[in-house]
């Protein structure tokens, strides 16, 4: 799940994009939010 982030976050910050990059972390927390349960 760390390497699945760190590729989306690389493309974060290749597309520079704040919109997206919420996204994203919304999406993060909530797949480690169903991850630890």
């Amino acid at each position: 799940m760390t390497k699945l982030f760190n590729i989306l976050n690389k493309e974060c910050n290749f597309l520079n994009d704040e919109d997206y990059r919420l996204l994203i972390s919304e999406y993060y927390e909530i797949m480690r939010k169903y991850i630890e349960e």
